[in-house]
């Protein structure tokens, strides 16, 4: 990243499509594993936003968020974002750009992050 631009990268997708093992890849962290919890409906998935800084450039952060579209009522694909750019904003992230990960089931995908 040039100059003192910080970089977020909000990396965003349903349950199990491999957000948190993306994260730890690109970040150079092969031990982000996700803050792991239980889902309502029994899976198993990140369960609270998490920001990886980057190995190779300070300046980069990786947003890590809960799976979309999950049977989980209580957090709604509004209230993820939502987190998510609360703690982007006070990191003072300046620029932003988003990585959408998809399983190989997109039928049956519909809401705000189509």
């Amino acid at each position: 990243v040039a100059g003192s631009d910080k970089v977020g990268i909000f990396v965003i997708g349903q349950t199990g499509t491999g957000k948190s093992a993306l994260c730890g890849l690109l970040s150079g962290d092969a031990a982000v594993k996700g803050v792991s919890g239980q889902q309502s409906d029994g899976k198993r998935g990140t369960s609270e936003v998490a920001f990886i800084r980057s190995k190779y450039d300070e300046n980069v952060l990786f947003i890590d968020t809960i799976g979309t579209k999950d049977n989980d009522t209580s957090v709604t694909d509004e209230q993820i974002l939502k987190r998510a750019l609360e703690r982007a904003f006070s990191e003072k992230l300046n620029k932003f750009k988003i990585i959408w990960c998809v399983s190989g089931d997109t039928k049956s995908r519909e809401g705000p992050f189509v």
